[in-house]
């Protein structure tokens, strides 16, 4: 992370009067991730190769770095209850980035890791909230966008369709077996820090029901 930017983001976290600045510069990370997210840059109709798949993921992650570096540093030191809602905006920035369903030819597998970016964004929230000791941030992220199944179905989508897209004859291949073990360990993980404070989530049973689709 741009030193700068993070001695700037730790002097905007315990300072309540400067929340707007706070705002500003999550804003300014999103908007710079968002722009490169375009169709240009992740085209739906080239064809998956066992090159291109690994290459796309590596692309989504280095867009996404500053941004998800700093939503971990915020979320592991930030305890304002305002904090709360800058997180959640700026991974719904990224689930929304996704746009209206492409047109023409396109192939799951590219359709399915639009998704991406929003579970890089709720991990990297999840996993600073949780290292911090501040399972209410992940709570909140997790209340704002658990409801939301269309996305959690979308992204669970993007896990089965890499093991058969790829292959004609349905066997996995190198690249879909490659994705198919980083996305269900994002998943996995993600899920285990759910159960570390199921009360603070209200979900009941829906929480075992959540752990066992990532299974």
């Amino acid at each position: 992370m741009n030193d700068e930017r993070l001695v700037r983001l730790k002097e905007l976290l315990p300072e309540a009067a400067r929340r707007i600045e706070l705002i500003d510069f999550f804003s300014s990370l999103s908007n710079e991730a968002v722009e490169q997210l375009t169709s240009d840059a992740f085209p739906m109709s080239e064809k998956p190769t066992e090159d291109s798949v690994p290459q796309r993921v590596e692309k989504y992650e280095e867009i996404l770095a500053e941004l998800l570096r700093s939503l971990l540093v915020g979320s592991y030191y930030g305890d304002m209850p305002y904090h709360f809602q800058i997180w959640t905006t700026a991974i719904a920035r990224l689930i929304d980035s996704i746009g209206d369903q492409p047109t023409g030819e396109v192939f799951n597998i590219w359709e399915s890791l639009r998704h991406y970016p929003g579970l890089l964004g709720l991990y990297a929230v999840g996993t600073g909230a949780l290292a911090g000791g501040r399972p209410e941030t992940l709570a909140h992220a997790l209340r704002y966008l658990i409801l939301d199944s269309e996305f959690f179905r979308d992204t669970r989508g993007a896990i089965g369709w890499a093991a058969s897209i790829l292959s004609p004859d349905k066997r996995p291949t190198a690249a879909s077996s490659w994705l198919e073990g980083r996305l269900t360990a994002l998943a996995h993980n993600l899920m285990r820090t759910v159960a570390l404070a199921p009360e603070l989530l209200g979900l009941g049973r829906g929480t075992s029901a959540i752990q066992a689709g990532a299974a």
